[in-house]
């Protein structure tokens, strides 16, 4: 994770240039969010406060305000708060200062063990934009089964992963001659993984950028989304129940030298029962 760490240090500026709000608007984050707000379980975890929407690998905080401010909206009793958490301490800087009335809502760690540290059923939801598939892979069934943990019955997962699968370094991430890790499965392995984990599968949704900003509606009951004639297909929502998956990650080693960025999406949600 060095790799991770010093990258997104190095490339805090430039990253920053790259995301704006419109993100906020897109369909899946906008689903992702509403149910967030929707969860209302019934009792505290013991010695907590309040619950969480956690932003795992929140950057400079770009979906911070967004996602807050919705919440305050709705959940005036301070029982759900954001939690933003990166590894790079420039970009917790960074989101800082652009969030100058959210200082306490961002915390350096590392995404794995920052969820093993947290209470059983403490989180209304987990997002996870752009960073899961900077953790090595053979990591990423013990991710899933700490944020299934973490998660309340009924709660969303939102994340992103690339299409194809590899684990590998490139050289020139954002342009900028920055080494930067990926490890990742197909988008295929993590839906069965995840089923196998308990989640369900609510929603796949595909990101191109010439959606962001633009309204994308609900088509058809088995949650496909469509906007202009393109079929958009890759994030999921899942609920949990079921035990731990038997799958073993594979270690297949690959360079991506070539590639700079992934844009992919994925999202997921626990049962309720």
């Amino acid at each position: 994770l060095s790799v991770v760490k010093d990258g997104y240090q190095i490339g805090a500026v430039p990253y920053r240039r790259q995301k704006d709000e419109t993100l906020t608007k897109l369909f899946i984050v906008n689903q992702w969010l509403e149910l967030v707000i929707q969860m209302r379980p019934p009792s505290l975890p013991p010695k907590q406060s309040h619950f969480t929407a956690l932003d795992l690998g929140c950057g400079t905080g770009y979906l911070a305000a967004c996602i807050s401010q919705r919440i305050a909206n709705r959940h005036a009793d301070n029982t759900l708060k954001y939690c933003g958490v990166d590894l790079s301490e420039a970009m917790i800087n960074m989101a800082k200062e652009e969030n100058p009335d959210m200082q306490d809502s961002f915390k350096v760690a590392e995404m794995l063990s920052f969820c093993k540290g947290l209470g059983t059923k403490s989180s209304c939801g987990v997002i996870a934009i752009s960073s899961i598939y900077h953790l090595p892979r053979s990591k990423h069934i013990e991710l899933f089964t700490e944020i299934r943990r973490i998660l309340v019955p009924g709660a969303p997962l939102l994340f992103t992963v690339p299409e194809g699968c590899g684990e590998g370094l490139s050289d020139d991430w954002l342009g900028e001659g920055i080494e930067m890790f990926w490890s990742y499965f197909s988008p295929g392995w993590y839906e069965l993984t995840l089923t196998e984990l308990g989640f369900e599968c609510l929603t796949k949704f595909k990101e191109d950028k010439v959606l962001l900003g633009q309204a994308v509606v609900s088509t058809q009951s088995t949650g496909t989304q469509t906007e202009g004639g393109l079929l958009l297909i890759n994030p999921f929502y899942f609920r949990k129940t079921i035990s731990l998956s038997s799958l073993i990650p594979r270690t297949q080693h690959h360079s991506f030298s070539h590639l700079s960025h992934f844009p992919k999406h994925v999202v997921f949600q626990g049962k309720s029962s």
